[in-house]
């Protein structure tokens, strides 16, 4: 069965979704049975309210490929902006799917699927024979794909033999090379192997054993890395024009040139750190094959311990390394994010990561630069505290990188509720070259309102700071990253680090920086301090007006919408920030301005909007909610 077809689609839902066109194209019944069509049934799910059920929507569409494409195009013009947006999405994804296989497909320079068959089923021999087949494979990806079909571990010692005759036999460097990979990836005796080479017991050149070498330092042997760490010989085969970026099409013009052995290397070595295929794309065609069986790449197959942060430290290192014997690489971007969440997820070294995450954004190649950003933001302005951020900066050098550091510490000293620090550290260092003049002006106004407060006698107070919670109200970019505003987008880097075995913690984190850097989340929380230590303020009415309106908004901002399906994991204290729960405070701040201030100006608005909430259904008062 096809597994998009696995969710039935709801009509009263589907109907409150879809255009009445739409809805009776997708459920219609196919066959006469009242099925629903796969895609019909999956798309409807794309404008659930459930995270999870959009993303498997997302993911199930795309598989689907070209047969959900016809009800993909309808939905895109047919249902509400924000369905018509994820089909066009996918649809976008379908099409580089189909673009990337027919690309592989024309440089693959036999007919793979077929071969690979061939070789799937048992038989005596079999070892040999796909042993001899990796050799004749002439190029990595097809060499790849048929290993994958070896029994490495039940049938170590005839593999062993047949690489080794081969290895000493073949006139092909590639070939070589290839089988001196693919051994060190997977064989469990490829430490050995690749030893042998290095130590010329197998016959090479030194072309040959300096592969050998670099096979062993990226599998993760000790030695090998403290040789080549002690005397690196950096690599001058993608430096110059001959750096350039290459595309999938690229590559595989580079791979059918067997006399540039060095480039190939480096591929190689990068994939034994990685321990899965350089371009993903790769992978995709074996899939589509069918019969492709398990892969036989294997992240740092010699590195002994066993630990995940000897791993991690142990992957890090070698990415370290491979940089600087492989100076431009067009991989050098993708590495150094792999190192910095190496370094965030495991080693808890979020400084360090940041050092990867530079090194990342400030590669040529710049496909990963979104991402790094989005990670070098939630280190900068979420994660590290502020000692932390000063040590950073000590660190990093002058320029784009330093200023991104400034700027973090500015604005998490400020979130901390000391703007009289951050000015002060904004004179040090120019701060109108790293933020706004505007935003800067904001705070300079918060630090004199705050003055103003800690002189003023007890019955000025709470005009004071209701002019502190205006001026958070008003200025939605008070202590937001410049260009970060309230949208769905600004918000949505902190899902880069979500981390799923605790969601709470993570949720948390989120609800914390929503708390504290959102301007009208900032503005209820002064509101708030005047309702609990000045009820007799002159500004009480005006007070609760304002708190219930910031409630209001706050249930409407993209932001807080965005983040919903956190706020689940944190019980009663993510209720009180969902929809619901926002509007139960904005209705409870507006019922006790009706009932404390009857006479007063906002009163009427106060109590339309009581009205409109409980007749709409947003609220139900406590008593009624007790009776259900």
């Amino acid at each position: 069965m096809n597994p998009v077809g696995r969710v039935a689609l709801n009509p009263r839902f589907a109907r409150s979704v879809l255009a009445p066109s739409v809805f009776l194209l997708l459920a219609t019944p196919a066959g006469g049975q009242g099925d629903v069509p796969p895609a019909g049934a999956w798309i409807a799910s794309l404008a659930s309210d459930d995270y999870h059920e959009r993303v498997r929507a997302e993911g199930e569409l795309r598989l689907a490929g070209a047969g959900a494409v016809p009800a993909l195009r309808i939905a895109a013009d047919s249902c509400d902006a924000e369905v018509s947006y994820r089909s066009r999405r996918i649809l976008a994804w379908i099409e580089e799917d189909r673009a990337l296989l027919q690309t592989v497909r024309a440089y693959s320079p036999w007919p793979a699927p077929e071969l690979w068959r061939r070789y799937s089923s048992g038989g005596t021999g079999r070892a040999e024979a796909l042993c001899r087949a990796v050799g004749e494979a002439g190029e990595w990806r097809n060499a790849v794909a048929v290993a994958s079909f070896l029994d490495w571990r039940g049938d170590a010692d005839a593999i062993e033999r047949e690489f080794a005759r081969l290895y000493a036999s073949s006139p092909s460097g590639i070939e070589r090379q290839n089988v001196l990979f693919l051994v060190a990836h997977a064989h469990p005796q490829g430490r050995e192997f690749c030893r042998a080479v290095a130590d010329g017991v197998l016959p090479g050149d030194e072309d040959d054993r300096a592969e050998a070498r670099l096979a062993l330092a990226m599998g993760g042997d000790g030695d090998a890395r403290r040789a080549l760490e002690s005397n690196p010989r950096p690599s001058a085969a993608f430096l110059g024009d001959r750096g350039a970026v290459p595309d999938l099409e690229t590559y595989f013009r580079e791979v059918e040139d067997p006399g540039d052995r060095e480039r190939l290397a480096a591929y190689r070595a990068a994939e034994l750190l990685l321990g899965q295929s350089y371009f993903h794309q790769i992978e995709f065609l074996f899939r589509e094959a069918g019969g492709y069986g398990e892969s036989p790449l294997r992240e740092m197959p010699f590195l002994e311990s066993s630990g995940d942060r000897e791993r991690a430290r142990a992957f890090v290192g070698g990415v370290r390394l491979f940089l600087s014997l492989f100076p431009g690489h067009p991989g050098s971007d993708n590495l150094a994010l792999h190192a910095a969440d190496r370094c965030m997820e495991t080693l808890s070294a979020p400084r360090e990561a940041a050092m990867w995450l530079f090194r990342a954004i400030g590669s040529p190649d710049g496909d990963v630069r979104g991402a790094a950003e989005a990670r070098l933001a939630v280190l900068l302005y979420v994660l590290l505290d502020v000692p932390e951020l000063d040590r950073l900066a000590f660190e990093v050098r002058a320029g784009e990188e330093r200023d991104s550091v400034d700027r973090a510490r500015l604005l998490v000293r400020c979130r901390a509720g000391d703007p009289e620090g951050a000015l002060a550290l904004a004179a040090k260092l120019q701060g109108g070259r790293v933020l706004p003049a505007a935003q800067l002006g904001h705070w300079r106004r918060w630090v004199e309102l705050r003055e103003e407060v800690r002189r003023a006698d007890p019955h000025r107070r709470a005009e004071l700071l209701y002019k502190i919670a205006a001026l958070f109200y008003h200025n939605p970019g008070i202590l937001s990253p410049p260009g970060v505003s309230d949208t769905v987008r600004s918000h949505d880097f902190l899902f880069e680090y979500f981390d799923h075995e605790r969601p709470v913690e993570s949720a948390a984190r989120r609800l914390d920086w929503l708390l504290a850097t959102h301007h009208l989340a900032r503005a209820a929380a002064v509101f708030e301090e005047i309702r609990r230590d000045h009820p007799d303020a002159k500004v009480m009415d005006r007070t609760l007006f304002s708190l219930g309106l910031c409630y209001h908004k706050m249930k409407d901002s993209r932001a807080f919408e965005a983040s919903r399906w956190y706020f689940s994991y944190l019980g009663k204290r993510g209720e009180a920030h969902e929809p619901s729960g926002l509007t139960r405070r904005h209705v409870e701040a507006f019922q006790e301005l009706v009932r404390r201030f009857p006479e007063s100006t906002l009163a009427d608005d106060a109590q339309r909007s009581i009205e409109y909430q409980t007749s709409a259904g947003n609220y139900v008062p406590a008593s009624v909610g007790e009776r259900r």
